[in-house]
């Protein structure tokens, strides 16, 4: 995956995905689901893709749709 902290992710409910998560990514992933209620008790797995990346409200929807 080309690019830094511009690049998006995919993100699924369980251990579902596989592929590789860039560590920015996977950091930013830790920080929106410490600051999100809907993330509270939730397994997810996500890997980098070369979409843009998720906004604030992005991560919010997809926690809230798992």
């Amino acid at each position: 995956i080309e690019g830094g902290a511009e690049n998006g992710v995919d993100v699924a409910g369980g251990d579902v995905l596989l592929g590789d998560c860039k560590r920015d990514a996977c950091a930013e992933a830790v920080v929106q689901c410490l600051e999100n209620k809907s993330c509270v008790d939730l397994e997810f797995s996500l890997v980098s893709n070369e979409d843009t990346a998720l906004t604030n409200d992005g991560w919010s929807s997809a926690f809230t749709s798992m």
